[in-house]
């Protein structure tokens, strides 16, 4: 017994603070108690970076004596041996785990709120998680910090048969790795051998889930990359709620992708009442997916056709390489005076309707435009997006684009319209509820008519819009420091010119 010990007249309690200090173990067969309400810390000796062997937590019996640990340490942020979590943990405090690759198999729980139950699991290599494994906190952080020693070979992983549950109840959420200070600030790295991060459920959902009652969620912060036969992030049937959720993938392979989703269910508004994929953010939403192959060739991100996505917030899609969100999902909300911005080097395929359809709900802005290029890698249509009428913006391309852009569907968004391109051709109607920009590199031709309150004719193009049913009160071109090429409009009622 290392504490207190029941019975024992003046050991019946312990505040004491433990330190067991060691490189190698052998307790003959026995297992030591650990009694006390103070912090516990379990670490190599003072001259050693690490334990002279892999460690387990069944080693030792804790929280003996109804006492509760206020505060647990295994290793030291130098340790390169393994530590396995194979007996259930609960702490009073914080629960901090250094080691070269960690395994938890077994539950972790932290009841006291805000930093002083933050759980941080930091290795140097991989960081797994068995089935049906929780951890839970009240308030307080998780960090899951792998490839810690920053040499791009260190992954996150949690078992294929599922279950795992991450609750924190407003406490953020890290799975992540690389540098950093307090968290990490770059990617759980797979190198040549695994996804970053992989969370592929088998037959139970897993789920991360920050929310906090009425009060604000904790954010959620997943970053993976791979450079072999594998996902930057890998999510089959994974739930997360939150407040902020990022989720950044990389991977150098063609085939796969930076951010892979599925799901073999549809999510039903029943919080782990099925196994499906949901991304359920009260603020933003950001996903950024790259494939590194040349020319844009590779697999950036798939949905698959069940995951859903619902936010509050902005939601920005970042992606370099395939982009292939193809969910049945009806429609992508987008909140009054919040931005969905589709930022994409490569090909795009969108088949979700953006923005509800239904016209009594307002909806906000709709940006479309190159992710880290200067134009679009090819030329842009419209014709295979939907464009919901009560959108009240829309913008396609942006000011260094040369790229052409063509409309092939007939447009009306409420509110103001802008289109950089080359060419810009307008194959059928676009109507915009106050200002539309046209500006152009190239020529602007219309086979539809253009309506909107006022027409900016903008850039070095020609622009012969003649359609007789083109209605705009006003029409402007050109600034202080660019003229336009010639123009030629027609009107069909009074125009002022600008």
């Amino acid at each position: 017994d290392i504490g207190s010990k029941s019975g024992v007249t003046g050991l019946s309690s312990s505040s004491s603070n433990i330190t067991i200090r060691a490189d190698l173990y052998d307790f003959n067969g026995l297992t030591p108690d650990i009694a006390t309400s103070g912090n516990v810390t379990w670490e190599p000796i003072s001259s050693s970076n690490s334990f002279g062997e892999d460690v387990y937590t069944s080693w030792f019996s804790w929280n003996q004596n109804s006492q509760t640990m206020s505060g647990l340490t295994i290793g030291k942020p130098t340790n390169e041996k393994n530590v396995t979590i194979n007996s259930a943990l609960s702490v009073a405090g914080p629960i901090s785990v250094y080691g070269g690759v960690i395994a938890i198999n077994s539950n972790l729980n932290t009841t006291d709120g805000g930093a002083a139950g933050d759980v941080l699991l930091k290795a140097s290599s991989n960081i797994t998680q068995g089935n049906n494994v929780d951890i839970t906190t009240d308030g307080s952080d998780v960090i899951y910090w792998a490839d810690s020693n920053d040499n791009s070979n260190g992954f996150i992983s949690f078992g294929s048969a599922g279950g795992q549950d991450i609750v924190t109840s407003g406490g953020d959420v890290y799975l992540a790795g690389g540098a950093g200070t307090t968290v990490p600030t770059g990617y759980a790295h797979g190198n040549t051998a695994a996804s970053g991060v992989s969370l592929p459920m088998g037959t139970t959902r897993g789920l991360i889930n920050t929310s906090n009652g009425g009060g604000t969620a904790g954010d959620i912060i997943i970053r993976g990359k791979s450079t072999g036969n594998f996902h930057g992030i890998y999510f089959d049937s994974f739930q997360l709620f939150g407040y902020d959720i990022t989720l950044d993938g990389e991977t150098g392979n063609a085939a796969n992708y930076g951010v892979r989703l599925g799901s073999y269910y549809i999510y039903n508004d029943i919080p782990g009442a099925n196994k499906s994929q949901v991304l359920d953010a009260d603020n933003d939403l950001t996903i950024t997916a790259v494939n590194t192959t040349a020319s844009y060739a590779g697999n950036a991100l798939r949905t698959g056709i069940n995951p859903r996505l619902y936010v509050d917030g902005n939601f920005t899609l970042n992606s370099s390489g395939d982009l292939n969100y193809t969910s049945q999902q009806s429609f992508i909300n987008i909140n009054p005076g919040k931005t969905l911005s589709v930022n994409f080097d490569g090909t795009a395929t969108f088949t979700t309707s953006l923005g509800d359809p239904n016209l009594s709900r307002p909806q906000g802005n709709l940006v479309i435009q190159p992710y880290q290029q200067d134009s679009f890698i090819s030329a842009f249509s419209s014709i295979n997006w939907s464009f919901n009428n009560n959108l009240t913006g829309l913008t396609i391309g942006k000011a260094t684009n040369t790229a052409n852009v063509t409309v092939g569907s007939a447009t009306t968004i409420a509110g103001p319209i802008s289109i950089y391109g080359g060419d810009i051709t307008l194959s059928n109607s676009l109507t915009a509820s106050g200002t539309m920009l046209l500006q152009s590199s190239g020529a602007v031709t219309q086979a539809s008519a253009v309506s909107a309150t006022t027409l900016s004719l903008q850039g070095s193009g020609t622009f012969t819009l003649n359609d007789t049913n083109n209605h705009v009160n006003t029409l402007t071109a050109g600034t202080s420091t660019q003229t336009t090429g010639n123009i030629s409009y027609t009107n069909k009622d009074a125009l002022t010119i600008g």
